[in-house]
């Protein structure tokens, strides 16, 4: 068993309990023994020091208490002018650890305001905001170890404030309803997908028509979970045809109530209600057919 050791003791120490050690020519400070590389120690670095070339990206207890506490008594609006005054990339931690709380207001106002965060770090450092993403997919991946509570809400939320995270990740965020996709089998996730779908499509429905999202979302109408049903009717009401209209009738005088978070706060409703205002909406942005005509 190799011994740790610091500097030219650390090195030595290695050698005792290795005797066949040997320095590799291409690594000069590199030494190994048989199949065991041994790398000297890196230097140290006090936690809180100030390394040269490292943004300082952690914010005080101070004020990441700040942060959860105005996400629980205040409005997206009011958070945003609270962190405007810390470094945008320095909120992501605290915000993303926000959206899994179960507090449904501080959850969804964390979901709001980390979606126009990473905005705003998409228009200055596109990679970092990639990154974010990233780490919201990997988190409703199996393998991550998590559940990915809020991660498709929240790319639904940075796309509808950034065309240039749309335009990368809009196709994935539809391949979770998709059984020939990366299909959520989890109901609580597949509704995530659902409402995004749903936001992204109140707020910017051609996008979302260029990429015939309607196609995957009907079939959501028949799902055995009641708000995912809900919710595939909210969103069929922004991105839906006429020819939809039949299948969302078939929906009328469901009385399972959901929950839908839409113009700034969470409503509850019937199924048979989604259903029935999205049919309305549907009306209305269409115009009249032939027999309303007559």
């Amino acid at each position: 068993m190799l011994r740790q050791g610091n500097g030219a003791d650390g090195l030595n120490s290695h050698r005792t309990a290795c005797p066949g050690l040997e320095k590799t020519s291409r690594y000069p400070a590199r030494y190994s023994c048989g199949w065991i590389t041994v790398l000297p120690p890196p230097p140290a670095f006090p936690r809180h020091a100030n390394i040269p070339g490292k943004e300082k990206t952690e914010l005080s207890r101070q004020n990441k208490q700040r942060i959860r506490e105005e996400l629980a008594l205040g409005t997206p609006e009011s958070v945003m002018a609270l962190i405007g005054q810390m470094p945008p990339k320095s909120t992501v931690t605290p915000l993303i650890s926000a959206i899994y709380s179960q507090d449904r207001v501080t959850r969804w106002n964390a979901i709001s305001v980390l979606g126009r965060v990473m905005a705003n770090i998409a228009d200055q450092d596109m990679e970092h905001a990639r990154s974010i993403m990233r780490r919201l997919i990997w988190s409703l991946n199996d393998e991550s170890g998590g559940i990915g509570w809020g991660a498709p809400e929240t790319m639904a939320e940075a796309m509808v404030h950034h065309q240039g995270l749309y335009d990368e990740y809009a196709r994935i965020l539809l391949s979770y309803i998709r059984e020939d996709g990366n299909y959520l089998e989890y109901p609580p996730l597949r509704r995530g997908a659902l409402w995004g779908l749903g936001r992204l499509g109140h707020a910017r429905p051609g996008l979302l028509r260029e990429i015939n999202s309607r196609r995957w979302l009907l079939p959501c109408l028949d799902d055995a979970d009641p708000e995912s049903r809900g919710l595939a009717a909210w969103a069929l009401g922004a991105l839906g045809t006429r020819q939809d209209i039949p299948r969302l009738e078939r929906l009328e005088g469901q009385e399972d109530r959901i929950a839908i978070f839409m113009d700034g706060e969470e409503k509850t409703i019937s199924v048979g209600d989604a259903a029935e205002n999205a049919i309305g909406e549907i009306r209305r942005q269409s115009g009249p057919d032939i027999k309303e005509a007559a």
